[in-house]
């Protein structure tokens, strides 16, 4: 391969970024690696997960999935608002991959498992990511 190859890094995330630009009409190739120092005591978001009329916090652990038990047509109303990061990162939020607010109201239309997960712009392993898991289970 002909041409030039850059590296960055990017302490807070602890990420590099690495291009590769070839000679000619080639495109410029970008890879980002993410990479955790050894030194890093970085930890995930603490994700909290509140139901609306239940005090029970729901926080994640390893291979616990919680069960809500709730009638077909009615609303959950979840809220993330209690979730912390150590370094003051803003946090954004999931529900099976796709993009809610802090506080989510989810339609009960069947029984279904979900995850609800923070992210605070680092990627996480999947041991480490902070992610709360749910089974709806519909009662009819």
């Amino acid at each position: 391969m002909e041409g030039g190859f850059s590296s960055a890094r990017t302490s807070r995330l602890e990420i590099i970024r690495r291009s590769v630009s070839t000679l000619g009409n080639y495109a410029t190739n970008e890879e980002v690696i993410n990479i955790r120092s050894p030194e890093s005591v970085k930890k995930p978001p603490q994700l909290i997960v509140m139901i609306e009329g239940d005090n029970t916090r729901y926080e994640w652990a390893p291979d616990v999935v919680y069960d809500i038990n709730a009638a077909k047509g009615s609303k959950i109303k979840l809220d993330m608002s209690e979730s912390t990061d150590e370094d003051s990162d803003s946090l954004s939020y999931s529900i099976n991959y796709l993009s809610i607010d802090a506080s989510y109201t989810l339609d009960v239309k069947g029984s279904f498992r979900f995850s609800i997960c923070a992210d605070d712009g680092f990627q996480w392993t999947y041991d480490e990511n902070p992610c709360v898991y749910f089974d709806l289970i519909v009662n009819e």
